[in-house]
């Protein structure tokens, strides 16, 4: 795409739709490939060109732009090097997916061994067969010049889209999801606590406690009931956990509870749907440990005690103020659509109605049956299961400065007896005029050389 994803390049493209709201990128993920943007009405034919031109061009290697694209990848992968977080991010994703190769983080003799054309040819393979997507638009359709119609809007996708040459005629269908391979990974089977200590300008604690779950995938209406309840039983977790440490303790700036199975093939080859629980907050250093119990003691407390009817009731209203919100959102309406068109409904039946109002009459359903006895036997099926808790607790600690471990280590040797307040300040004074003298030396000793 830096070279020029769209036939141009990004230098000559930007100075082509200057002036004009209209914004198309490229994405490849591990089960996905697309495109999407946002574009006024007025300049939806723009977007229209644009995608025609992405399926029209095959990208070319030239080797004088490389050497400049080259130089900037490899300053963006010593900056994720140098970050004080990439040591904790890579900790969560080994532990949590047994160090899977999907999230094996980039290195520079890793970028140097790619070939830059072969690369070129995977990307304008990914966005070679135009019949292996399917397009949603969504907005005020209405708007767009020469669009008045439902029939004029269709001939308007015609001349733009219909009109892209299909460079292999057998291969341009929509593909078979069931023979997508899956991406490898693990789950761990027992309860893992682990610190990542890095340099940090301000100071911070950030802790990610992790818990699998698993849903079965048959049938399909009971597994779509399962997801609605993951999904409300973690909001309901959050407002518990806002409410007790943030509010009532002050411990915490900020805390969140979110479900996850970005890993999970859609085909679920394995009979299950693997994914899991993350509850994610940031705190003073030193406080991760205790939050963390008063965070697996609230989850325990909602497995083993239904939650109040006012928390329910606080969670339904909450619910129905940002559904009537989102209904108003094209965001909302994007997702909606694109996850009926992926869903195993649409593929049962290819009626996408079918498919947006199952969803929606599943959630009806879930809200209807929600009491505090109904979230209390889901929290106990979710997280308590027969009767093992496994987690993961990884966290991310301020390192401590070079004065602050050289005064640890006169502590320890020095006798508990013999640790005045008076000492004490000569070992601080000591070890930050030893520090001091020490980064002098090494100053002018480079100096010399």
């Amino acid at each position: 795409a830096d070279i020029g994803g769209f036939g141009f390049k990004p230098s000559l493209l930007a100075d082509a739709l200057a002036g004009l709201r209209c914004h198309l990128t490229t994405s490849v993920r591990g089960y996905l490939r697309s495109f999407n943007g946002e574009q006024s009405s007025t300049d939806f034919v723009t977007c229209l060109k644009l995608i025609h031109l992405l399926f029209r061009t095959s990208v070319q290697a030239v080797d004088e732009e490389l050497v400049t694209i080259k130089d900037i990848v490899r300053e963006s992968i010593r900056n994720q090097i140098r970050d004080p977080s990439a040591e904790y991010l890579r900790r969560l994703k080994d532990i949590n997916y047994g160090k899977s190769f999907y999230f094996k983080p980039w290195t520079i003799p890793d970028f140097d061994s790619i070939d830059a054309k072969e690369a070129c040819e995977f990307f304008t393979k990914c966005f070679h067969n135009p019949g292996e997507f399917t397009l949603v638009v969504v907005g005020d359709i209405g708007e767009i010049s020469g669009a008045d119609t439902d029939e004029s809007f269709l001939n308007m996708l015609e001349t733009y889209l219909g009109s892209i040459k299909v460079k292999e005629g057998s291969s341009n269908l929509p593909l078979d999801v069931d023979k997508l391979v899956p991406i490898p990974f693990s789950q761990p089977d027992e309860v893992v606590n682990e610190v990542v200590k890095a340099s940090m300008v301000d100071a911070m604690s950030e802790t990610q406690v992790t818990i699998p779950i698993t849903i079965n995938p048959f049938p399909l209406e009971a597994a779509r009931e399962k997801s609605f309840w993951i999904g409300f039983c973690c909001s309901l977790l959050s407002n518990r956990l806002m409410h007790e440490i943030r509010f009532a303790r002050g411990k915490i700036y900020a805390i969140s509870a979110f479900p996850s199975f970005a890993l999970q093939c859609p085909n679920f080859g394995s009979g299950v749907a693997r994914g899991d629980v993350s509850i994610t907050f940031s705190c003073e250093p030193g406080e991760a440990e205790s939050i963390k119990e008063l965070v697996l003691n609230q989850m325990k407390d909602l497995t083993t005690n239904p939650a109040s009817q006012e928390e329910v009731d606080s969670l339904l209203e909450m619910e129905r103020k940002s559904y009537e919100v989102s209904l108003e959102e094209n965001s909302f309406w994007l997702d909606a659509l694109v996850t009926a068109c992926q869903s195993r409904k649409y593929r049962q039946t290819g009626n996408l109605d079918d498919a947006y109002l199952f969803n929606e009459r599943i959630r009806e359903k879930v809200l209807k049956e929600m009491t505090p006895e109904t979230m209390q036997s889901h929290f106990k099926h979710f997280f308590a299961g027969e009767g093992t808790f496994t987690y993961t607790a990884i966290t991310l600690e301020p390192e401590a400065s070079l004065a602050s471990r050289c005064l640890s280590a006169l502590q320890d040797w020095m006798p508990q007896n013999a640790l005045t307040m008076q000492n004490k300040m000569v070992l601080l004074y000591g070890s930050l005029a030893a520090a001091t003298l020490g980064a002098s030396i090494m100053y002018y000793t480079r100096r010399l050389k």
